[in-house]
């Protein structure tokens, strides 16, 4: 018998093979494509300092704001020019970064383009290390020509004063300081014709001060334009956005671009992964009563609002010509895109001003936080964390109101046992208790199909010696026999496959709760997990290998093979389908050969989970341990069943109303099916038929 079952053991790790490498192909080409390379070598700018891609440190590094410089000839246009200011780094906030001070940001603020290089939370770790420094948020860009590009940069004004008709760009001109202290910053440049100002931009940066217990985190942007000249004056201003949020999933490129916009009082949320390569994109014109509510740049855990505001300090602002989002690096390699503001013309009189407030976010995706400061819900911030459930992922396999659920569920249950492991696993037993019912009844039916269809088996052979070398009516006598019996082979199988069906969309929810639940990230386990959001790392291996079909790892994860292992085991605990006896020989081996083939498919299982969250990998080990004891209490329950006769099967009831439920359509597939394969597996189309 050893020497039979090679070449099925064989066979079956060539189909586990085969889909293993079907599944990273799809994997690393459509879900997690290769990580793009960051502008530059083999670092990346980050919040002013240079991290290594391979050991993760963070070394000091200066901000390069050394072009342009004040000798540079100003921006002469049409008899206009401007007059640069110094070049200066100024921060602003935290500016001695501790935790628990009076501010929760550190900035520092370029005077190139009035910028900003550098945004670090300082009530959140980079890392798990120890010596872990506060969360760099945002950061310089730089550009594959040497440039480098600020958050918050004032871009250009299109300026049109008496005759003259001109676009004056700012982005890279210098503007001169006028006030500064620990929480905010104004600077300002001057539009010049011959030696006398004509207008005058000035921006102000501010970091209020916010206990760290109310879990805010915000800075103003304020806008103040004023007419110098004698004319009147309409000025149309491109704001840039946030930049350089960096990627928090080493798989994927996590970072998205959102708009938010409210028409008619309902809110609509538009998204683009930041990585995009499409072209530049008008994501809001003020067309139908749509109303701007915010733009956001985020990752899995961290996001940049930047909503306009009206007078009365309220979102919607009427100033809003466009958002569009704008390639800045568009190429196979490395895509980078910011959201920028187009105001519409603003009209000043001779000697008036017009000043645009602006409030910004810069924090961690909390839809706790969100919904209980009253700013942040009149502005639907919540809205944003919803749309990025979505965007994960497998999560178009998941409902958003189960992710939202489960997020729920397992803050609450560590409300009560102080460690989200521990949730997980009482997570497990919970779904485990839920789905028992529906597990022990489909693999009880499972065997008294199989019983019933044992009893059959003299009947069976007695067609095949009826019918020898007439497959086909042997197929058709057989489905009579089933039906007069009543006994559908497919009905056993259907119910004992519907548990794992049910678990799949909470082993997604889960998924997509660990990607995008900021109160779990850093969060410990026990022993050697650190971090349940990231992969459980038992070994460090000093360097990244790119390994063949499993991409790029630093550790030796050990979760992984635990849920390879528990898999297994269960799947061999599994009871066995038994073979219809309509069966072909050829159909009969290849269903022994799917049923030698499962248990080998959790080995590949371990492969494609190895560099998922150790929290997901965790909830997996834990639910097929659980399962096996499981088992082996309904296989000793199904065992005492065995030794009692089959049931009866109940006579048809002709005025009974017949199912209508998804389960009973889900039966008359299969029964469907069956008939099918009776006839020999072909059915004619009666419809009419398209040419062409």
């Amino acid at each position: 018998m050893a020497d039979e079952s090679n070449p099925s053991v064989l066979k079956a790790l060539l189909w586990a093979a085969a889909a293993f490498v079907v599944w990273n192909y799809i994997a690393f080409n459509f879900i997690w494509p290769p990580k793009p390379k960051e502008p530059g070598d083999e670092q990346q700018q980050t919040a002013g300092r240079t991290v290594d891609d391979v050991s993760g440190q963070v070394a000091p590094a200066s901000i390069d704001d050394s072009t342009p410089g004040t000798d540079q000839p100003p921006a002469v246009a049409n008899g206009l020019h401007v007059v640069p200011g110094t070049l200066e780094t100024i921060a602003i906030g935290a500016v001695d970064e501790q935790v628990g001070g009076a501010h929760r940001i550190l900035a520092e603020v370029s005077t190139v383009g009035g910028g900003v290089v550098r945004a670090d939370l300082v009530d959140h770790d980079d890392s798990v290390a120890e010596d872990s420094p506060s969360y760099p948020m945002l950061a310089t860009v730089e550009m594959p020509d040497g440039g480098v590009l600020r958050s918050y940069t004032t871009d250009r004004i299109s300026l049109h004063l008496g005759e003259i008709q001109t676009e004056i760009e700012l982005a890279d001109v210098p503007w001169r300081v006028v006030s500064s202290d620990q929480g905010s910053i104004t600077m300002a440049v001057d539009v010049h014709r011959g030696d006398k100002p004509v207008l005058r931009i000035s921006k102000t940066f501010a970091i209020p001060e916010e206990p760290a217990e109310e879990h805010r985190y915000d800075m103003g942007v304020s806008l103040l334009v004023e007419n110098l000249s004698g004319d009147q004056a309409s000025v149309i201003i491109t704001q840039d956005g946030a930049m350089g949020v960096r990627r928090e999933d080493s798989r994927m490129d996590d970072r998205g671009l959102f708009v938010g916009v409210r028409e008619s009082g309902y809110i609509e949320v538009s998204s683009q992964y930041q990585s995009s390569k499409d072209p530049a994109e008008s994501m809001f014109k003020p067309e139908g009563g749509k109303e701007l509510l915010w733009t956001a740049i985020a990752n899995k855990y961290f996001v940049a609002f930047m909503t306009p505001l009206r007078s009365d300090g309220q979102p919607g602002a009427d100033w809003i010509a466009e958002a569009k989002r704008v390639p800045l690096i568009l190429d196979t390699d490395a895509n980078t895109h910011v959201l920028k503001l187009v105001t519409k013309p603003l009209i000043i009189a001779a000697g008036g001003s017009r000043q645009l407030e602006i409030g910004c976010y810069l924090g961690p995706k909390s839809r706790k936080t969100f919904a209980r400061v009253k700013s942040y819900s009149d502005r639907e911030y919540g809205e944003q964390v919803l749309e990025s459930y979505g965007m994960g992922p497998c999560a178009f396999m998941a409902f958003p109101s189960l992710t939202r659920f489960m997020i729920w569920l397992l803050n609450n249950i560590r409300v009560v046992v102080f460690n989200y492991g521990i949730a997980i696993i009482i997570l497990v037993l919970i779904v485990r208790t839920v789905l028992h019912p529906i597990t022990k009844r489909g693999q009880v039916q499972m065997m008294r199909v199989q019983q019933s269809m044992g009893s059959l088996q003299p009947r069976m052979a007695e067609l095949k010696k009826k019918f020898p070398n007439d497959k086909a009516r042997q197929s058709q006598e057989m489905m009579k026999i089933y039906q007069e019996e009543r006994i559908n082979p497919m009905t056993g199988m259907l119910s004992g496959c519907l548990p794992m069906f049910l678990q799949m969309p909470i082993w997604i929810a889960l998924y997509t709760s660990l990607n995008y639940n900021v109160d779990m990230r850093h969060q410990p386990f026990f022993l050697w997990i650190h971090d349940l959001t990231a992969p459980d790392c038992l070994i460090p291996l000093g360097r990244v290998y790119d390994l063949p079909l499993m991409g790029a790892t630093s550790c030796f994860n050990l979760l992984p093979i635990l849920v390879c292992l528990s898999m297994f085991f269960q799947q061999k605990l599994m009871p066995r389908q038994m073979s219809s006896p309509g069966q072909s020989e050829e159909q009969a081996a290849q269903s022994a050969q799917m049923q030698k083939m499962m248990p080998y498919m959790s080995l590949v299982m371990g492969v494609i989970f190895y560099n998922m969250p150790s929290g997901l990998n965790l909830y997996i080990a834990a639910s097929s341990t659980f399962g096996m004891i499981e088992q082996k209490r309904i296989r000793a329950h199904i065992e005492d069943l065995k030794k009692l006769p089959p049931p009866t099967p109940k006579a048809k009831d002709p005025n009974k109303v017949k199912k209508t439920g998804w389960f009973a359509k889900l039966q008359g597939m299969a029964e469907e099916a069956q008939k099918n394969q009776a006839k020999g597996g072909k059915t004619r189309n009666k419809g009419k038929g398209r040419r062409g």
